[in-house]
């Protein structure tokens, strides 16, 4: 006997049935670090998932919908993407199941799957921007406003404030919000398709491939940042060589001038990085206890990255950053 969801759930097997297609509820999926829920689903078509959106998320199913049709035109990796009732903001989608990118480095040590993950984003960075759809769940492009008020911002209210109960100086903010612009002042003219959390456990493995999820939040923006996201992943913590070798076979697959894009990396890895700690904070002190053990490897890879020649001219903020504690177990209660 299959569980029933609860009484807040949309009925999903009335609403596959409008679709021609009869089925029933296997389990519920934990959604990781999303409000929306997600269903296994045994069909007459064979196995889907089923998206149902937070409450309030009827335009994030819409842009989750219209994403996936265009990327799986385009032959990027993305499940499939079978039914839509835009009343409910349900998505039917192909089941990728259980097993992903961070599972299969850390247990089989799959280095290949990290090359191919390089592939996918060189493929989704050379689709044309002018082509794809214009519907974007947050802002249209990747820049200054949201470094400073999305990233910088999270990191000294959440991560400093909610989290260490310490002050940021002001020339720490100051540094900060220098960061942001001078890392905007990299981008150049021509952006690219940029998904803003192409990070491991965003990377399904279904018949030893990979395969892309969670891509509603797509928008223009710098490449150098999805790489960033990718290599520098907490989840995954590659050792310095193999960042550097993949850093390398991004550049000479890519064409991009080496100098301009190892500086723009770098500052678009600590944004990142200040954006993935403030989230790992808040999602465990919701109640999402699996997020605590990311906070001390992802600060020590910040530590790591602001000795880096690139933030020599932010001494405020580099000093800051190393003198943070490294046992982030306070910042979870």
């Amino acid at each position: 006997m299959f569980p029933p969801p609860s009484s807040s759930c949309p009925d999903l097997k009335a609403l596959l049935s409008l679709f021609g297609v009869s089925g029933q509820i296997r389990e519920e999926i934990p959604g990781d670090g999303s409000l929306r829920r997600f269903f296994r689903l045994e069909t007459d078509i064979g196995p889907l998932v089923a998206i149902v959106p937070a409450p309030g998320g009827l335009f994030e199913a819409r842009c989750w919908w219209l994403w996936a049709k265009f990327l799986y035109r385009k032959g990027l990796p993305v499940p499939r993407p079978y039914f839509f009732w835009p009343e409910e903001g349900v998505i039917f989608t192909e089941d990728l199941g259980n097993w992903h990118l961070e599972k299969a480095y850390q247990l089989n040590n799959r280095v290949d799957l990290l090359e191919e993950a390089v592939d996918i984003l060189l493929h989704l960075q050379s689709l044309d921007p002018h082509k794809a759809p214009r519907v974007f769940l947050e802002t249209t492009t990747y820049g200054r406003q949201l470094m400073v008020f999305k990233e910088s911002a999270a990191f000294v209210a959440i991560f400093c404030h909610q989290g260490l109960k310490i002050e940021v100086p002001l020339s720490v903010a100051r540094d900060l919000y220098s960061l942001a612009r001078v890392a905007e002042a990299s981008f150049d003219q021509n952006p690219v398709l940029l998904h803003r959390d192409f990070q491991s456990r965003n990377l399904m493995v279904k018949d030893n491939r990979l395969r892309l999820i969670d891509f509603q939040g797509l928008r223009l923006g710098p490449p150098a940042y999805d790489l960033a996201s990718l290599l520098r992943d907490p989840y995954l913590d590659l050792s310095p060589s193999l960042e550097e070798d993949l850093l390398q076979a991004y550049l000479r697959l890519s064409g991009r001038p080496e100098a301009a894009l190892r500086r723009q990396y770098d500052l678009l890895a600590l944004h990142r990085h200040l954006q993935a700690l403030s989230a790992f904070v808040r999602l465990t002190r919701a109640g999402r206890r699996h997020f605590a053990a990311y906070i001390s490897p992802g600060l020590k890879k910040l530590k790591d990255l602001v000795l880096r020649d690139t933030f020599t001219p932010f001494s405020s903020l580099k000093s800051f950053i190393l003198d943070l504690p490294v046992d982030a177990s306070s910042l979870t209660t």
